[in-house]
């Protein structure tokens, strides 16, 4: 652990000076917009939060060659809220920078802008509807840059009582991403999902979701580049069960099982270069994963989390540059990871916490750029007002 330690903040205290003026420009602008009060009515409030977080990653580019590395990352939230008696408005900048100790690593900011509406109704069986959009960027520096995307999203969105203790929710959503130096990469993406979640008298909360999800690779390149007869698509559909039990009023159990089909079999022709592949997100994958969680309220009046997973996902075939024929990647993956939570302090009447948290993942696939294992730790500082 100590040399864990002593390799991050190494790392840590090399990254440039310009991510130290990022880091610094985002916390003056959360204090400023926190510590500023709102001269309009009412109804009308600020609100937003700061997370900095730090720590060391065995595997960045979830590679087994990969060099493990220190990291670090900053988020600004703001929004502003303007409500009357049954609806509201909400607009909202989100900010992100992360960095990571690698002498050619891909360091990012990310920035988002949105706009949303919420209609609520019903006495004895209340209700919400809403809506909005959003416009968001991700943009690297050096080698990395030409993973830069731009993205527009929109979506409508319901929750609603079905009954006294159960509630259906779900959302529509549309996605236009668009990467400029790798236009095969860009895309237009549909997606739905619909959920129940019953609340029983021992305290037990039930849910269960489902997700479908269709990605068209639209421009004239992507043909070209992944060899197909017109525009290339995936789908996916994928189904969750989820299970909290409260225990007392200072632990609870919480489990899910996911499982992921993949209903188009995506054209997986690697290109020398696979990160933030097509043929590396969910729906290049189907498999399944179970996973649990312990929840307790310990000394000192901190939170603390145990958590495993095990998980097996199918990637399909792939063929990679020089290969003589096409070659299968197949994971297990098996993650144990503990947290603590505590509230430290509270700036202008809101709370400080403090998180750390430690896991560990092991991962056997079919192919020996994917076998891997390794311990990542991660300290954060949350903000919220």
């Amino acid at each position: 652990m100590r040399e864990i330690l002593e390799t991050t903040r190494t790392m840590l205290m090399t990254r440039t000076a310009a991510s130290l003026h990022t880091r610094l420009a985002l916390c003056a602008l959360a204090i400023v917009a926190g510590s500023t009060p709102v001269a309009a009515s009412p109804q009308t409030t600020l609100d937003g939060s700061v997370l900095l977080s730090g720590g060391y990653v065995a595997h960045p580019l979830d590679l087994a060659t990969d060099d493990a590395a220190g990291f670090a990352s900053e988020r600004l939230r703001i929004q502003l809220t303007t409500r009357d008696e049954s609806s509201s408005w909400r607009l909202g900048y989100e900010g992100a920078s992360h960095q990571l100790g690698l002498a050619q690593g891909p360091d990012n900011m990310q920035h988002s802008l949105g706009l949303e509406w919420f209609r609520n109704g019903g006495e004895r069986r209340p209700w919400t509807l809403s809506t909005g959009a959003q416009v968001a960027g991700r943009f690297y520096s050096d080698s990395y840059t030409a993973y830069d995307f731009r993205e527009a999203t929109g979506y409508a969105a319901f929750r609603t009582y079905l009954g006294d203790a159960l509630v259906g929710r779900g959302y529509l959503q549309l996605r236009s991403r668009n990467y400029g130096d790798l236009p095969e990469e860009s895309y237009t993406e549909p997606s739905l999902q619909l959920e129940l979640m019953r609340f029983l008298p021992t305290h037990t909360t039930l849910s269960t979701s489902v997700r479908v999800g269709h990605k068209i690779y639209g421009d004239p390149a992507a043909e070209n580049v992944w060899l197909t007869d017109g525009s290339p698509t995936t789908s996916l559909l994928q189904w969750n069960v989820h299970v909290a039990q409260g225990v007392s009023e200072r632990a609870s159990i919480r489990a899910s099982f996911l499982h992921r089909w993949s209903l188009d079999d995506f054209p997986h022709l690697a290109q020398d270069d696979l990160f933030d592949s097509p043929i590396l997100d969910a729906y290049a994958s189907a498999g399944s994963e179970l996973s649990a969680t312990l929840r307790i309220l310990v000394p000192w009046q901190a939170w603390w989390e145990g958590g495993a997973s095990y998980g097996t996902w199918d990637y399909g075939a792939t063929l990679f540059p020089g290969a003589l024929g096409p070659e299968t990647r197949r994971d297990d993956r098996i993650t144990l990871t503990t947290s603590l939570e505590r509230t430290l302090a509270n700036m202008a009447g809101t709370p400080v916490k403090a998180r750390m948290v430690v896991g560990w993942r092991d991962q056997r696939s079919t192919l020996d750029a994917y076998d891997l294992s390794g311990t990542d730790v991660s300290t954060s500082l949350n903000w919220s007002w």
